[in-house]
């Protein structure tokens, strides 16, 4: 039934969204809504399991194009709700995430800062992360880097950490990317590394702004309490409100979630 409900408003917030706003041009505001699916399976010292979580998401930016007008400066806002069940105990996640920065024809740079809260059964876990970000761009491909810091209080869990991805696009609707992210500190009270490393794409169909995207990702997770690995596959759909997937890259919101190295120290 909860899913049954989350899927109906899911496509009920594309429909409105699809009817409220055309396909943007460039040089003015772009963003994206999307719905996916996410599948985790975990190896712990303990016990083997799986999770399931349904989102709903979205990001916008404004201006700071660097290409179409001489305003380089922008920010971009990110937003997601969550809705996760791990056998018989379920979990309603949201995170949400700002960025500025500034965009020329070749780079970004520019800060970001995330929220991330967990509703679980036997209590809430919230934190949040701030650091520096940037990109590169070289023709069809973009290079993607950040260093930050995240704090999770009521995991007693904190450390620094990093990302790095490549973005390939074989034409302007079809991306391809590789990527990893690692954070080291105090884990659960104890010191630990947690890393991950996967691929993606994601491809917009000719004529229309919706997108199909998939991932998998490996995660390791090591300290004196626990090791684990997961393996997580996500698909969904996104609509967007951009000409195409390379424009949104150089002139729209492209950049990942602020909230990612709280979701790593967390085991999401």
């Amino acid at each position: 039934m909860r899913k049954s409900l989350c899927a109906c408003v899911a496509l009920s917030a594309l429909a409105l969204a699809a009817e409220a706003q055309a396909q943007a041009k460039p040089g003015e505001p772009m963003g994206f809504v999307d719905v996916g699916y996410t599948e985790t399976d975990f190896d712990t010292d303990f016990a083997n399991f799986n999770a399931d979580t349904f989102s709903i998401g979205g990001s916008a930016s404004i201006a700071g194009d660097g290409v179409y007008s001489d305003s380089t400066w922008g920010v971009q806002g990110d937003a997601r709700v969550g809705w996760t069940e791990v056998g018989d105990d379920s979990s309603t996640g949201t995170e949400f995430g700002g960025h500025i920065f500034s965009r020329s024809q070749s780079a970004l740079l520019g800060a970001f800062a995330g929220v991330s809260s967990t509703d679980l059964d036997f209590g809430d876990a919230s934190g949040w992360a701030a650091g520096l970000e940037g990109l590169n761009f070289f023709g069809y491909t973009s290079v993607y880097g950040s260093v930050g810091y995240a704090q999770i209080d009521d995991l007693d869990s904190n450390g620094w950490g990093g990302s790095l991805e490549v973005r390939y696009f074989l034409k302007p609707n079809f991306r391809l990317d590789i990527g990893a992210s690692a954070v080291d500190g105090d884990v659960l009270g104890d010191n630990g590394t947690v890393w991950s490393a996967g691929f993606g794409a994601e491809y917009q169909m000719d004529n229309l702004p919706i997108s199909g995207f998939l991932s998998f990702a490996h995660s390791e997770f090591d300290n004196d309490i626990d090791d684990f690995s997961a393996n997580t596959v996500s698909i969904g759909l996104r609509w967007n409100f951009s000409p195409d997937l390379l424009t949104r890259d150089r002139s729209g919101p492209a950049l990942p979630s602020a909230a990612r190295l709280v979701n790593m120290l967390s085991g999401v």
